[in-house]
This record gives structure tokens, C-alpha cells and sequence, in this order.
């Protein structure tokens, strides 16, 4: 009994191990899934936090050129602006020009016919003296025909040319028709002066009888071609697309001046004009134009700004290697303001600009508690020809505070411009004589 006994709890405890190993291998298999579903569920994770790095990356990029287009959108919707008033004014005054042009042109028109119906043309045998200086006609004083009046003159009598309507080209006339001529003109140009261009009389003049009409003397339709009538003939002009772009930026005509404050003249290669002041601090032994210093303290004051750029010494170390870019509207400047805590640094620049040139300047401040009018100019507002080519420049550090990067569009009316620019930083390497034995 007691062996069979210990048999049954023998086959038991054999059952119980055999079930014990199956669970075992069981519990080991589910751990190994588990364990691949963890792998799994992380490899997951961290493919769904990189695509919401990439996507948050996207979407900052998304909105820095939301901002970006809708600044430059911004700028062209006020050049249009700009463009459309100034195109306007100029349309009302060429239709007024043109008013005063047709009723220049019918009074004209008109007093050529009454002058046309009192014309005669005097037969040569019919004249042996001239009707002006009464000098005897002969074989080298010849006989000249005014071609308005028809009557006969000398050469000197008759040297006197206005340009007909009906021939198109410039015909003799005598003394008096040139004058009339010319009258006429004179009277219907005075007449469309406004009253701001009338001069008033005296302080203490009595009262000025009214002027006396021109006595009237028909004459045909001409236009004198006297060279000091002619002030006002580029009013009406035909404006092109090209000359409206000429007029609209200037940029054209600029001149980059190149070299430091103290008037180097160096040759400068191409490509690497250097405006830049070298080792010029604020606290420099220089003298300024007061005019040249006063347009950069008044443009900061009361010019419009675009954008402005906060940098310090450690973001310029930290530049890279590309470019970034400052957008500045039309008739507005753009600054970058670096601040510097430390004496020693040289902070150096590269930038380029487009469509046109842009004005460069390099002003200093203590601190951002200094007023704006006890700044210090260290470049003046330079005109460059950064479209054509990269400026550089550098500015070596020996006081702390502001040093405020001017770009200037404030001569351009109607073109905003893009300045791609690159910052660099060096300090100075301090020589502790720690190689020396």
C-alpha cells in the first residue's frame, strides 16, 4: 500500500512537472511575442515622432513662407497702389494739358483763317526797296517773300522761320509775323496760369486797373520755334512703359562708393566691394557732414521699417554657412541689430540685393534705452551697386552696445527689394605666452 502509495504521488508530481515546463514554454513564447510587440510598438513610436518632427519642421517652414509671401504680397499691393494713384495724377494732368492744347490749337486755327482772307501775295517787279529796312534790292541783295503775309523783305528782314501747320516745316517769315506770332502764344499760355502763379501786387499799392486786352492781329496757325518757348514741351510727352520704369527707380544711374571712412581710394576688385570701416569705432576722431548724419538719424526716426532682425554675437557664430534673407518694401529700410557685450569681436557682412541697388549704412547705440538722436553714424548711407555684385564689409568691435545694419529703399517709390546677406564673426586670439619654456 505504502508502495503504491508513493508511486501515485510519483506520477503526480511527474504530471505536475511535465504541465509545469508546458506553461513555462508557454509563458517564454508569449514573452518573446511581447517582447517583438514592444520592438515593434517602438519602432512605431519613433517613426511617428520623427514624421510629427518632420511634419512640425514643415510646418514652421509652411508659415516662415506664409509670412514671407504675404510681406511681399503686402509690398506689391502698395507699389500697385503707389503706381496707380501716381498714374492717375499724371492722366489728369496730361487731359488738362490737353484741353489747353485744343483750345491753343482752335484759337490759333481760327485767327489763320481771318489771316488767310486778308492774304496777298506781292508780285517781285512790284517791289524795289525792302519793305523793312527800305534798302534797295540789287544784284546781291535779293528779294525774300515772308510766307505769311506775302510781302517782300531782304534777307536780314526776312531771316525769321516758325513752323506752319499746314506744311509741317519751318517757313521765312517777316519781323511782324514772327511777333504776332509769337504773341499769340504768349497770350494763351499766360491765360492758363493759375492764380497761385500770379504775383500780388504791393503792400499799400492802390487799386491796379484791370490789364488791357492784346489788341488783336489775325494771324495764320504757326508754331514758334523759338528755343526759349520751348521749357514746356516735355509735358506732353508720351510716357512708355520703359520711361515709367525709369522714373520709378533710378537705380539705373547709381554709384557704389567703396573704401572706409577715412577716403581710401583702393582698387577694389569686382564682385568684392568693401564698404565696410575697418577698424573705425564710435569713438573715432572723425568729423561728418552734419546733412549726411542727420539723414540717418531722421530716416530712423520717421522712416517706415519692414523688417527687423535681433541678432547677437552668439547667433553670428552660429550662422552656417548660407545666406538668409531681408525683404524690404518700397519707400522703407530694414535693419539687422546686433548686439555686442564683449570689446574685441570683428563682425563682418556680405550681402547682395534685388531687382536694384539698395543704400547701406552702420549706425551705433550704448544701449536700447539711448535715444535715437544720440546715435553715432559709422558709414553713411551708400548707394551700392549690390545687384551687380556682392559688398563686403567688417566693423571691429571696441565698446559694447548696438550696431544697427541699415538697408536703405527709401529713394525707391515703386519697387521693393530682397537683400540676401551673410554674417561672420572673429575674436581676437589672446597670446598668453604659454609656449615659451
Amino acid at each position: 500500500a505504502v508502495n503504491e502509495e508513493y508511486l501515485q504521488l510519483a506520477g503526480e508530481k511527474d504530471a505536475h512537472i511535465t504541465k509545469t515546463e508546458a506553461a513555462v514554454r508557454e509563458s517564454e513564447s508569449e514573452i518573446q511575442q511581447l517582447r517583438g510587440a514592444v520592438s515593434s510598438a517602438e519602432e512605431a513610436h519613433l517613426a511617428v515622432q520623427k514624421m510629427c518632427e518632420e511634419l512640425k519642421q514643415k510646418l514652421n517652414t509652411t508659415d516662415a513662407d506664409k509670412q514671407s509671401q504675404y510681406l511681399k504680397m503686402t509690398a506689391e499691393i502698395d507699389d500697385l497702389n503707389r503706381t496707380k494713384t501716381n498714374l492717375e495724377e499724371r492722366l489728369i494732368e496730361l487731359i488738362r494739358d490737353k484741353d489747353a492744347l485744343w483750345q491753343k490749337s482752335d484759337a490759333l486755327e481760327y485767327e489763320q483763317k481771318l489771316r488767310a482772307e486778308e492774304r496777298w501775295w506781292l508780285v517781285d517787279k512790284e517791289a524795289t526797296h525792302c519793305l523793312g529796312c527800305q534798302g534797295q534790292f540789287t544784284w546781291w541783295l535779293r528779294r525774300h517773300h515772308c510766307r505769311l503775309c506775302g510781302r517782300i523783305f531782304c534777307y536780314y528782314c526776312s531771316n525769321n522761320f516758325v513752323m506752319t501747320k499746314h506744311s509741317g516745316k519751318k517757313e521765312r517769315c517777316c519781323r511782324d509775323c514772327y511777333t504776332q506770332s509769337s504773341a499769340v502764344i504768349e497770350r494763351f499760355t499766360e491765360a492758363e496760369l493759375s492764380p497761385s502763379d500770379i504775383q500780388p501786387p504791393p503792400p499799400g499799392a492802390g487799386p491796379q486797373p484791370p490789364p488791357e486786352p492784346a489788341p488783336y492781329k489775325p494771324t495764320p496757325r504757326v508754331t514758334v520755334t523759338d528755343p526759349s518757348n520751348r521749357s514746356d514741351d516735355g509735358v506732353f510727352d508720351i510716357i512708355t512703359e520703359e520711361e515709367v520704369n525709369g522714373v520709378y527707380d533710378s537705380d539705373a544711374t547709381s554709384q557704389t562708393t567703396g573704401g572706409s571712412l577715412e577716403g581710401e581710394q583702393d582698387r577694389r576688385p569686382p564682385g568684392s566691394l568693401d564698404v565696410g570701416t575697418g577698424d573705425v569705432t564710435p569713438d573715432d576722431p572723425e568729423e561728418h557732414v552734419p546733412t549726411v548724419q542727420d539723414s540717418e538719424i531722421n530716416l530712423l526716426k520717421s522712416g517706415e521699417v519692414t523688417m527687423a532682425v535681433p541678432l547677437s554675437i552668439d547667433d553670428i557664430s552660429q550662422f552656417g554657412d548660407g545666406s538668409r534673407e531681408l525683404f524690404i518694401k518700397s519707400s522703407c529700410y530694414s535693419v539687422i541689430t546686433v548686439a555686442v557685450s564683449d570689446c574685441g569681436p570683428t563682425i563682418s557682412w556680405m550681402f547682395s540685393s534685388e531687382p536694384k541697388s539698395i543704400s547701406f549704412s552702420v549706425v551705433y547705440r550704448e544701449s536700447t534705452d539711448t535715444q535715437v538722436e544720440q546715435s553715432k553714424v559709422l558709414i553713411p548711407l551708400t548707394r551700392c551697386n549690390s545687384h551687380k555684385e556682392t559688398i563686403q564689409g567688417q566693423l571691429k568691435v571696441r565698446h559694447p552696445g548696438l550696431y544697427t545694419l541699415i538697408f536703405d529703399n527709401s529713394f525707391s517709390r515703386f519697387i521693393s527689394k530682397k537683400v540676401l546677406y551673410h554674417l561672420t564673426m572673429e575674436k581676437p586670439v589672446i597670446y598668453d605666452g604659454s609656449d615659451f619654456p
